[in-house]
């Protein structure tokens, strides 16, 4: 009995093993954003592995998202809209690319930073103002670009 119960759980664990393998995540790039309103950055991305679908994360800052654009290795391109505000440590849900799995070679973001409110309460803690003394100006949101394989 207890030689079956192993044979069935190391079957099921060689299934679950390449599922498990399929949502493989990565960190295609690191991008910053400025506080111009519809500020465009794009991030080169390497073709391997191919990518399935991207997610976005403020990794530093508060961001105002609108869109994204990727370009594929075969120079087509896809318009993502997004259309999202991220405070610190905030991301976006997995958006799929068309097709299975593709070769993006660039990603386009456009958006900007935002203080948020994380930002503005750091700042009264550190300063003892308020959140619109005048500082903030030239702030930049820190954007990491995660690759589901």
């Amino acid at each position: 009995m207890m030689k079956k119960l192993l044979t069935v759980l190391v079957l099921a664990a060689c299934a679950a093993a390449p599922a498990m393998a399929d949502n493989r995540v990565r960190t295609l790039g690191v991008t910053q954003l400025g506080h111009r309103e519809g500020d465009l950055q794009m991030l080169d991305v390497q073709c391997r592995p191919r990518v399935a679908s991207i997610k976005l994360r403020a990794s530093r800052g508060s961001a105002e998202l609108e869109r994204v654009f990727v370009t594929y290795g075969n120079g087509e391109r896809e318009s993502l809209p997004v259309r999202r505000y991220l405070d610190r440590g905030q991301e976006t849900r997995w958006l799929d690319l068309t097709g299975r799995r593709r070769c993006v070679t660039a990603i386009g973001i456009i958006g900007d930073s935002e203080r948020g409110w994380n930002d503005a309460r750091r700042d009264d803690d550190r300063y003892g103002r308020g959140r619109h003394h005048g500082r903030g100006r030239g702030h930049r949101a820190e954007i990491e670009v995660l690759g589901r394989f």
